[in-house]
């Protein structure tokens, strides 16, 4: 049973308010839980708690109903708690943890009411397993939200007219440059990560906070649960695209708990099986990736955290086009270790510190002696003092990170679908940032919230510094409503190996203001409007011919978006998103302001989960978005010294590819094999078997052209046994 014991002492203070004091505890384990909300249901009077699991709430004298939550917990309500003038009333509980099984009720990812903080969505691992069409993917999920597009039918982010190199990605505290497998493969098919063992999940698509950044788009926070202490488990899911095992084990000679995981994709095996699955896809790709965590808790007040990610891909195809006659081969490997130390200095503040080290190296070799070779090593030290009160908390820290690149490029323009136009790169370069960082958040009345933050980030190759002020502020204009403003200034250091052909590079920079507003129409629907306006600055050109780089790019990129969620019943959840948007830079090769490449503007999606009995779901998921710019080409010339034909091109990305057009539908029985979970599903990738174009391939003289896809429409059987 759940301990509650409740006190009534008389206060010696004359305030108006009356309080509610407690503690919060883990029911198994008794230790206290820091962060979970306590809420005096139907009002907007409500505290977190703090790092010893102290609360407390101040509000009128009346009669309560007192809501206990946290993530991972089940919700606790305490009705018929009585406050008086003058009066504290003590409530210590306990929470009990949510059963992690595969009959786990799914969430909407958007967040009730704006907090001040700009946090966008909020996920777990069971949205992002039984999100529809999503292969499991934390990317594909997160392409459902409003602002977030795709290049195609990959797991890129483009986050409001941002590229996807303007993400930052923090994957358990390390920063992560290259999330992707098959990055040559319509631009990276699947993450790196193994979406099972994610615990919380945190996107913020603009006005991210002072201790977040080096980005200009958006931030995605990825942390992995801790296995359990007491007993050995696992899961193992087989699907048609790959093999995914997970065990955890207790090490508690060492009071800790350790995961391991592996995956591997089996596309190769599958496509020699089916041909007809590869569709136009010559290429034959596969994957396997790993990914170690441990925790020990080293005091009543500190936990040590070790983890590592290492990932393997190869993709090999034999091409008979034109402009691609010949063998395709690459290459790719990316490996991160890290370190982070958490200790609670006192009852309101917090110390974590990281350590990482990360590396990504992919290699490609294609027809006509052309190639494409990335190597990035980055590794940092990170620190984070949190001061955190009931109506504040006050953020400082730093970061130190080394970066070194060594990049090697040579497409002709025959072979480079994406620009017909050569694309040389042959430089190295390294570099320490130094950033420091404050921020403040503050409750200034029951109705108002800010974050204020200011940040500082200097390049010592450069000898360049900048600085950045945040500010976002949360109004609750009642209880069903509330509304946001956000201002700030985010700076991005220019690659390593851009700086490294050229010291005089600058930050690049974005100045970006949004507002919002959040209407909870009914207990089931809310709806959610934002615009935006970003300005870019000091962008990074490059010559093709030459590889050189300056500071010259300038854009923009403006839009609104609508968001409407259908909150979770016994049987029925779901959300549906739209933007509207333009983006528009003079950046890399494009030689004036145009269309970005991967602008779309119009961008829709809608999600829908439906449980018709206790042991039967079905889901679906549509995705829609206008065609990405592309240079079309008017006409071609004959060279007679090269023997070859060579293309007109019109302005750069003046002409648009088709539209994207993709449902996905999913089908899923539950078992129950003795006290171990089973579900079984049938998935529909591309169900209306839509060529969704990621680039033309012209023929010889560049009279006709034919379309590169990915993905057919793909059945997919997948058993998950959770062991």
């Amino acid at each position: 049973m759940i301990c509650i014991s409740y006190s009534v002492n008389i206060a010696q203070t004359e305030s108006r308010y009356s309080e509610i004091t407690g503690r919060v505890r883990d029911f198994e384990t008794n230790k206290p839980l820091a962060g979970a909300n306590v809420v005096a249901m139907n009002t907007n009077y409500g505290a977190a708690s703090n790092l010893k699991g102290k609360f407390e709430v101040k509000l009128p004298s009346g009669t309560y109903s007192i809501k206990f939550s946290m993530v991972g917990y089940e919700d606790l309500i305490i009705d018929n708690i009585v406050v008086a003038g003058n009066e504290t009333t003590v409530i210590d509980t306990s929470l009990r943890q949510k059963a992690i099984n595969l009959e786990s009720v799914v969430i909407t990812p958007k967040t009730e009411k704006y907090d001040a903080t700009s946090l966008t969505a909020m996920l777990n691992r069971d949205m992002i397993m039984r999100s529809p069409g999503s292969a499991q993917d934390i990317f594909w999920t997160l392409q459902t939200l409003p602002g977030v597009s795709s290049g195609s039918d990959d797991s890129k982010l483009y986050v409001r007219g941002g590229s996807a190199a303007e993400n930052l990605i923090l994957f358990d505290g390390a920063t992560i440059s290259n999330p992707y497998h098959f990055e040559f493969m319509g631009g990276g098919l699947f993450s790196i990560f193994n979406s099972r063992l994610m615990d919380e999940v945190k996107f913020y698509s603009g006005g991210f906070p002072a201790r977040y950044g080096d980005r200009l788009s958006s931030v995605l926070v990825i942390n992995n649960k801790t296995a359990s202490k007491e007993n050995l488990g696992g899961e193992v899911t087989l699907s048609l695209t790959d093999l995914n095992g997970v065990i955890e084990y207790p090490v508690k000679a060492l009071n800790g708990s350790g995961f391991l995981s592996l995956r591997r994709s089996y596309f190769d095996f599958v496509y020699k099986l089916i041909p007809d699955l590869k569709g136009n896809n010559e290429t034959i790709p596969y994957f396997y990736d790993y990914y170690g965590k441990l925790d020990f808790n080293i005091s009543d007040y500190g936990k040590l955290t070790f983890t590592g990610l290492s990932s393997y891909e190869n993709l090999y195809g034999e091409y008979k086009y034109d402009h691609f006659n010949g063998v395709m081969n690459s290459d790719g490997y990316n490996q991160s270790f890290g370190t982070r130390l958490n200790l609670i200095l006192s009852d309101n503040s917090l110390n974590e510190f990281n350590f990482y080290y990360s590396k990504s190296d992919k290699e490609a070799q294609y027809p006509q002696n052309s190639f494409e070779n990335y190597k990035f090593i980055e590794y940092g030290l990170k620190n984070d003092l949190s001061l955190l009160y009931q109506s504040h908390e006050i953020h400082l820290g730093g970061w130190v990170i080394f970066k070194n690149d060594n990049v090697s490029v040579n497409l002709p323009g025959e072979i480079n679908f994406y620009t017909l136009e050569d694309y040389k790169i042959n430089s190295n370069g390294n570099y320490i940032l130094y950033s420091l960082y404050g921020e403040y958040k503050i409750k200034l009345t029951d109705e108002i919230s800010m974050n204020n933050g200011l940040r500082f980030d200097y390049i010592d190759k450069l000898k360049k510094g900048v600085l950045s002020p945040r500010l976002n502020i949360a109004y609750a204009w009642n209880e069903h409503m509330s509304l946001s403003f956000d201002y700030g200034w985010y700076y991005q250091s220019p690659m390593a190996y851009e700086a490294g052909a050229n010291s005089s590079l600058k930050f690049k920079k974005a100045e970006t203001v949004g507002i919002g507003i959040k209407h909870q129409i009914t207990n089931e629907l809310a709806v959610n409007l934002e615009l935006y306006n970003k300005k870019l600055y000091d962008l990074v050109t490059n010559n093709n011919q030459t590889g050189s780089f300056l500071s010259e790019g300038y854009g923009f990129s403006r839009g609104v978006e609508l968001y409407v969620q259908i909150k979770p019943d016994d049987n029925l959840f779901g959300w549906f998103s739209y933007s509207y948007s333009i983006a528009k830079r003079k950046e890399g090769i494009i030689r004036s302001e145009q269309y970005f490449s991967f602008d779309r503007t119009h961008l829709l999606s809608a999600v829908i989960n439906f449980r018709f009995s206790e042991v039967w779901n079905i889901s679906g998921k549509y995705r829609f978005g206008s065609g990405t710019p592309y240079t079309p080409v008017s006409a071609s010339y004959f060279d007679q010294s090269s023997e070859k034909y060579f293309p007109i091109l019109e302005i750069q990305n003046s002409a648009r590819y088709p539209d994207y057009n993709r449902l996905d539908i999913r089908l899923t029985r539950q078992f129950n094999l003795g006290i171990q979970p089973l579900e079984i599903y049938l998935e529909v990738l591309n169900v209306i078997n839509n060529r969704n174009v990621v680039h033309w391939i012209y023929n010889a003289d560049y009279t006709s052209r034919s379309e590169m896809t990915v993905l057919p429409l793909i059945p997919v059987i997948g058993v998950n046994w959770k062991i």
